[in-house]
């Protein structure tokens, strides 16, 4: 993510945060620094992409799932097929942001990855790899039982 001649338009970018952020439905402290570095990272303007995530976190909270479908399909037209997996990667710092990985986190990140064309294995394969570097993640698994 260090290249600062990115196509993908802010909104869209800032659309996939967004919902990323919405996942476990907290927006910490630790969200916002990440929300910052990726901002910075791609090149856009600090001020101007937390608050397009401001707006896309509000758009997205009263969507069911169809919708949130909808949104992201449409928020991954706007990404160049070159920049898919930056965009993806920074996805997955924002929900690696907490230190915490839950089943709600995991279905959204499949869902963001299925919106931006992906197969399910290569999203699962980048998740593993970027948990690598995670050692203090905490993996959030729920028991049916």
């Amino acid at each position: 993510m260090e290249d600062k001649s990115m196509k993908s338009s802010l909104e869209a970018v800032a659309n996939f945060i967004g919902f990323a952020i919405w996942a476990d439905g907290v927006y910490d402290e630790s969200e916002k620094e990440a929300v910052t570095e990726i901002a910075e990272a791609f090149g856009f303007n600090v001020t101007k992409f937390n608050a397009v995530v401001d707006v896309a976190l509000t758009r997205i909270r009263p969507m069911n799932e169809e919708q949130v479908n909808q949104f992201l399909q449409k928020a991954a037209e706007d990404i160049p097929d070159e920049e898919i997996g930056q965009v993806f990667e920074a996805v997955l710092q924002m929900v690696l942001a907490d230190g915490v990985i839950d089943e709600d986190e995991v279905n959204n990140l499949l869902a963001i990855a299925d919106a931006l064309g992906m197969e399910a294995a290569q999203a699962v394969l980048l998740l593993c790899d970027m948990v690598k570097t995670e050692p203090d993640l905490q993996v959030a698994v729920e028991s049916e039982e």
